[in-house]
């Protein structure tokens, strides 16, 4: 079985074997990001622009500023624990990794943290997936609101169209910001992924006059995928660990004792370079995202001309049928993962372990994998490692059922993960 796992997702997920995006998948709107980009050689041209923003050494410069969210989070917290109130972390965790990627993206924070109305942007940005399905199979509806005029739209979706309202303007407010020459001379720690666009943009149009000019549509559209993407799907995983760490008192136990091993900062808070170097609390991370696969459904690739043969069942399928393989089935699977529906991190640690990496798809796999994926795992390290070493969490009454998901194209508990929390008496 695992062989026929590999052998078929292996192949629907190189791009020189033919097979390209599902179109009634990937039209669901903002139909210029990269993520939406059909055609195999455009998809490649704008993913080698963005690659460079979101590798490991970029993601390490960005630390600081992780560490600066980190603190207003945890003011946050704080004051709830004054105020004997309850915490809603799970929308913590949203306004953390939104703050991050609009920094990554235009320079420039979104300030969610600090905003009154945070709890209302939460829910502003979670609906943006909540019509995903309707969107999908009623094409017609997508097209009106997605591609006629806005007042029609706004009586089919207000908040869509204010969604997308608010990433046109940030997308303005950017451009107005940049300028040729100095983002010519910033260095990458400065540089933002608009920056990169753009100067990108205009260097190869200095070198062939018939490169189109990076249109405003294609700056919106790539603001709203990477501020979406990289804001609900990273604060869930966190929202599900979180849950995870609460339910298994054992589990709780050994990640707590091996993060009260490490020597906090000036700061008293725990770095990213020693925190990845966590052998049980890095395998309780990655245990979490096989456990609540982020994409737990399919991303359906069309099949090329000569077919797809399926050795499990011995046919061919046809060209330009849909196929996909499910994340969450491969990370479910008793042929690989030993005794998969239980929590176990031990499974990701050893030699074992690292030949098991082979299928932890959470961010999927081959070169359209999630570009944000350094990121992610950079915000959850150091959100859960901190969160945990600091605070002593207690899961409210409903927990359970509030975390049971539904697949909006990512996993998406019911509600949100709220909490009780007291200062750790061995945080320093």
């Amino acid at each position: 079985m695992a062989q026929s796992f590999e052998s078929i997702q292996t192949r629907i997920f190189n791009r020189n074997k033919g097979f390209t995006k599902d179109p009634a998948t990937y039209s669901v709107g903002v139909s210029n990001a990269m993520t939406m980009t059909i055609p195999i050689e455009e998809h490649r041209a704008k993913r080698q622009v963005l690659d460079p923003c979101f590798s490991k050494r970029w993601v390490n410069m960005m630390e600081r500023f992780i560490q600066e969210e980190l603190s207003r989070v945890f003011e946050k917290i704080d004051d709830c624990q004054r105020r004997g109130a309850v915490v809603p972390v799970h929308e913590f965790f949203y306004c953390y990794t939104a703050d991050i990627v609009s920094e990554l993206l235009f320079g420039k924070s979104l300030g969610m943290i600090s905003a009154l109305n945070f709890t209302e942007r939460v829910r502003d940005m979670q609906f943006f997936t909540g019509g995903v399905w309707i969107a999908l199979h009623f094409p017609i509806l997508r097209m009106l609101v997605t591609n006629g005029p806005r007042w029609l739209a706004a009586k089919l979706s207000a908040t869509y169209v204010k969604m997308i309202t608010y990433f046109e303007e940030l997308a303005k407010q950017a451009m107005a910001r940049y300028d040729q020459k100095a983002a010519r001379d910033k260095t990458p720690h400065d540089e933002t992924i608009f920056h990169r666009m753009l100067t990108n943009n205009l260097a190869r149009r200095s070198l062939d006059p018939k490169i189109a000019p990076l249109k405003f549509a294609d700056l919106a559209d790539e603001s709203a995928m990477i501020l979406n993407g990289g804001t609900e799907p990273p604060a869930n995983q966190m929202a599900y660990a979180t849950y995870f760490f609460l339910n298994y008192a054992e589990v709780r136990r050994k990640v707590l004792e091996e993060l009260d091993s490490l020597q906090p900062d000036d700061s008293g808070r725990l770095v990213l370079s020693k925190v990845e170097n966590l052998q049980y609390f890095t395998a309780f991370v990655k245990e979490s995202l096989r456990t609540a696969t982020l994409i737990p459904g399919r991303l359906p690739r069309r099949v090329p001309k000569g077919g797809l043969y399926v050795p499990a069942i011995d046919d061919t399928i046809p060209e330009g049928y849909a196929v996909g393989v499910s994340h969450d089935l491969i990370h479910k699977s008793p042929e690989i993962f030993e005794e998969p529906f239980q929590f176990r991190p031990e499974r990701w640690m050893g030699e074992d372990g690292k030949k098991l990496m082979h299928w932890l798809v959470a961010f999927s796999w081959g070169r359209t994998d999630c570009i944000g994926k350094n990121l992610a795992y950079a915000e959850m390290h150091l959100m859960l490692a901190n969160l945990f070493y600091r605070y002593e969490l207690e899961m409210l009454p409903g927990t359970h059922e509030a975390m049971k998901w539904e697949d909006r194209v990512i996993m998406h508990p019911h509600d949100f993960l709220h909490v009780k929390v007291k200062r750790r008496q061995t945080e320093i």
